[in-house]
């Protein structure tokens, strides 16, 4: 499970600022000075990893569940952050019931 989070997560920041998924680092920021994401971006990648998390694990999740702005931002803060939230989500998130 967690080498697919990570690849997708890489694979969705590097199409946003335009390297390949090989490049991004965990170390890579999303927010603050050093990032190399633009606002919009960073709305985009959120949207992705939504798609993906219920595509995939068939879960779902509100990014405030549990925090306050500063524990998203500090979610956020990161690839390697991100994709640790992302690992818990997909195993402790909300589930979606199946259609049917």
């Amino acid at each position: 499970m967690s080498d697919q989070i990570e690849t997708e997560v890489r694979r969705a920041v590097g199409g946003l600022i335009g390297i390949g998924a090989e490049n991004v680092t965990l170390d890579e920021a999303l927010v603050g000075p050093a990032a190399r994401l633009k606002s919009r971006d960073l709305i985009m990648l959120v949207l992705d990893i939504e798609e993906f998390l219920l595509r995939e694990y068939n879960a779902e999740f509100n990014w405030f569940d549990g925090g306050d702005a500063a524990t998203v931002q500090s979610r956020l803060r990161t690839v390697g952050s991100l994709v640790d939230f992302v690992r818990q989500r997909a195993a402790t998130g909300n589930v979606v019931p199946s259609p049917g």
